[in-house]
Protein backbone atom coordinates (compact mmCIF):
# COMPACT_ATOMS: atom_id res chain seq x y z
CA UNK A 1 0.00 0.00 0.00
CA UNK A 2 2.50 2.40 0.92
CA UNK A 3 4.91 1.42 -2.93
CA UNK A 4 1.21 2.39 -4.75
CA UNK A 5 0.63 6.27 -3.48
CA UNK A 6 4.57 6.62 -3.87
CA UNK A 7 4.72 5.16 -7.32
CA UNK A 8 1.52 7.42 -8.50
CA UNK A 9 3.33 10.71 -6.85
CA UNK A 10 6.41 10.25 -8.63
CA UNK A 11 4.58 9.39 -11.56
CA UNK A 12 2.87 12.85 -11.14
CA UNK A 13 6.28 14.69 -10.44
CA UNK A 14 7.51 13.20 -13.84
CA UNK A 15 4.53 14.40 -15.80
CA UNK A 16 4.61 17.81 -13.86
CA UNK A 17 8.56 18.29 -14.22
CA UNK A 18 8.19 17.51 -18.02
CA UNK A 19 5.77 20.14 -18.64
CA UNK A 20 7.96 22.65 -16.69
CA UNK A 21 10.97 21.72 -19.19
CA UNK A 22 8.59 22.40 -21.89
CA UNK A 23 6.58 25.30 -20.58
CA UNK A 24 10.67 27.20 -19.57
CA UNK A 25 11.80 26.29 -22.96
CA UNK A 26 8.55 28.12 -24.62
CA UNK A 27 9.41 30.52 -22.32
CA UNK A 28 13.16 31.00 -22.70
CA UNK A 29 12.18 31.42 -26.61
CA UNK A 30 9.61 34.15 -25.89
CA UNK A 31 12.14 36.12 -23.61
CA UNK A 32 10.61 35.79 -20.37
CA UNK A 33 13.15 34.71 -18.10
CA UNK A 34 10.78 33.55 -15.16
CA UNK A 35 9.29 30.51 -14.29
CA UNK A 36 5.88 30.82 -12.38
CA UNK A 37 5.93 29.10 -8.77
CA UNK A 38 2.83 27.43 -9.40
CA UNK A 39 4.43 25.22 -12.03
CA UNK A 40 7.52 24.35 -9.86
CA UNK A 41 6.93 20.52 -8.13
CA UNK A 42 5.62 20.99 -4.29
CA UNK A 43 8.85 20.07 -1.92
CA UNK A 44 6.88 18.96 0.75
CA UNK A 45 6.20 14.94 -1.27
CA UNK A 46 10.13 14.76 -1.76
CA UNK A 47 10.74 15.29 2.16
CA UNK A 48 7.75 12.39 2.91
CA UNK A 49 9.60 10.17 0.09
CA UNK A 50 12.61 10.79 2.32
CA UNK A 51 11.21 9.65 5.30
CA UNK A 52 9.45 6.69 3.72
CA UNK A 53 12.52 5.60 2.56
CA UNK A 54 14.61 5.92 5.57
CA UNK A 55 11.58 3.63 7.25
CA UNK A 56 11.80 1.14 4.51
CA UNK A 57 15.80 1.10 5.06
CA UNK A 58 15.23 0.43 8.47
CA UNK A 59 12.66 -2.22 8.16
CA UNK A 60 14.95 -3.74 5.79
CA UNK A 61 17.83 -3.90 7.70
CA UNK A 62 15.44 -5.10 10.83
CA UNK A 63 14.33 -8.23 8.78
CA UNK A 64 18.34 -8.55 7.46
CA UNK A 65 18.86 -8.65 11.23
CA UNK A 66 16.12 -10.79 11.69
CA UNK A 67 17.20 -13.62 9.23
CA UNK A 68 20.95 -13.38 10.29
CA UNK A 69 19.75 -14.22 13.76
CA UNK A 70 17.03 -17.17 12.54
CA UNK A 71 19.73 -18.20 10.68
CA UNK A 72 22.67 -18.17 13.70
CA UNK A 73 19.80 -20.50 15.81
CA UNK A 74 19.60 -22.71 12.85
CA UNK A 75 23.11 -23.40 12.76
CA UNK A 76 23.56 -23.83 16.62
CA UNK A 77 20.55 -26.24 16.62
CA UNK A 78 22.08 -28.28 13.69
CA UNK A 79 25.27 -28.09 15.93
CA UNK A 80 23.54 -29.48 19.12
CA UNK A 81 22.37 -31.91 16.95
CA UNK A 82 24.79 -33.29 15.62
CA UNK A 83 26.82 -33.63 18.91
CA UNK A 84 23.32 -35.24 20.18
CA UNK A 85 23.99 -38.09 17.49
CA UNK A 86 27.19 -38.40 18.59
CA UNK A 87 26.63 -38.98 21.76
CA UNK A 88 23.97 -41.66 21.06
CA UNK A 89 26.01 -43.71 18.44
CA UNK A 90 26.78 -47.49 20.07
CA UNK A 91 29.68 -48.34 20.85
CA UNK A 92 30.73 -51.66 18.93
CA UNK A 93 33.43 -53.77 20.35
CA UNK A 94 35.51 -56.27 18.53
CA UNK A 95 34.29 -59.94 19.38
CA UNK A 96 36.69 -61.00 22.26
CA UNK A 97 38.94 -63.80 21.45
CA UNK A 98 39.95 -66.32 23.70
CA UNK A 99 43.59 -66.66 22.33
CA UNK A 100 45.80 -66.61 25.86
CA UNK A 101 47.92 -69.92 24.99
CA UNK A 102 48.15 -72.17 28.03
CA UNK A 103 51.11 -70.75 29.40
CA UNK A 104 49.74 -67.74 30.39
CA UNK A 105 46.42 -69.53 31.94
CA UNK A 106 48.98 -71.15 33.92
CA UNK A 107 50.69 -68.22 35.16
CA UNK A 108 46.96 -66.43 35.69
CA UNK A 109 46.94 -69.57 37.99
CA UNK A 110 50.59 -68.81 39.73
CA UNK A 111 49.44 -65.35 40.20
CA UNK A 112 46.41 -66.26 41.94
CA UNK A 113 48.63 -68.44 44.37
CA UNK A 114 50.71 -65.50 45.08
CA UNK A 115 47.74 -63.43 45.90
CA UNK A 116 46.70 -66.43 48.27
CA UNK A 117 49.79 -66.61 50.17
CA UNK A 118 50.10 -62.72 50.45
CA UNK A 119 46.69 -62.38 51.91
CA UNK A 120 47.74 -65.47 54.29
CA UNK A 121 51.51 -65.06 55.16
CA UNK A 122 51.54 -67.61 57.53
CA UNK A 123 51.23 -70.00 54.74
CA UNK A 124 54.32 -71.52 52.83
CA UNK A 125 54.54 -71.01 49.50
CA UNK A 126 53.62 -74.09 47.30
CA UNK A 127 55.82 -74.28 43.95
CA UNK A 128 54.30 -76.37 41.76
CA UNK A 129 52.86 -76.52 38.11
CA UNK A 130 49.63 -76.86 37.33
CA UNK A 131 49.66 -78.86 34.45
CA UNK A 132 51.65 -81.50 36.33
CA UNK A 133 49.14 -81.26 38.39
CA UNK A 134 46.08 -82.16 35.86
CA UNK A 135 48.44 -85.02 35.21
CA UNK A 136 49.16 -86.41 38.18
CA UNK A 137 45.37 -86.06 39.59
CA UNK A 138 43.74 -89.15 40.57
CA UNK A 139 41.14 -90.31 38.22
CA UNK A 140 37.64 -90.33 40.13
CA UNK A 141 35.05 -92.58 40.00
CA UNK A 142 35.56 -96.41 39.30
CA UNK A 143 36.63 -97.04 34.90
CA UNK A 144 35.05 -98.17 32.04
CA UNK A 145 34.75 -101.48 30.86
CA UNK A 146 36.71 -100.20 27.94
CA UNK A 147 39.45 -98.78 30.11
CA UNK A 148 39.73 -101.60 31.70
CA UNK A 149 40.02 -103.70 28.39
CA UNK A 150 42.67 -101.26 27.95
CA UNK A 151 45.00 -101.23 30.64
CA UNK A 152 43.41 -100.17 33.37
CA UNK A 153 44.71 -96.77 35.03
CA UNK A 154 47.68 -97.35 33.79
CA UNK A 155 46.88 -96.81 30.02
CA UNK A 156 44.48 -93.55 31.45
CA UNK A 157 47.96 -92.35 32.97
CA UNK A 158 49.82 -93.15 29.69
CA UNK A 159 46.94 -91.30 27.71
CA UNK A 160 47.12 -87.84 29.89
CA UNK A 161 50.96 -87.96 29.46
CA UNK A 162 51.62 -89.30 26.22
CA UNK A 163 48.19 -89.28 24.15
CA UNK A 164 48.02 -91.33 21.33
CA UNK A 165 51.37 -92.83 20.84
CA UNK A 166 52.35 -96.40 18.85
CA UNK A 167 53.39 -99.09 21.06
CA UNK A 168 56.48 -99.18 18.69
CA UNK A 169 57.23 -95.74 19.92
CA UNK A 170 56.62 -96.21 23.93
CA UNK A 171 56.70 -99.72 25.61
CA UNK A 172 55.15 -100.44 28.66
CA UNK A 173 58.76 -101.21 30.66
CA UNK A 174 60.01 -97.75 29.19
CA UNK A 175 56.65 -96.01 30.50
CA UNK A 176 56.89 -97.36 33.83
CA UNK A 177 60.38 -96.41 34.59
CA UNK A 178 59.91 -92.54 33.09
CA UNK A 179 56.45 -92.79 35.09
CA UNK A 180 57.91 -93.72 38.08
Amino acid sequence: QQQQPGSSSSSRSSSSSKDDYFSSYAEAEDGASEVSAADSPPQQPAAQSEKEQQEQQEQQEQQEQQQQQEQEQQQQQQQQQQQLQQLQQDIELLTPLNSAPATTQGAELSIQQKRLRLLRPEDRLLLHNPKIDIVEAPVIGPLTPLQQQRGGLRYVYRQRLCGDVEKAHLSRVAFDEEYH
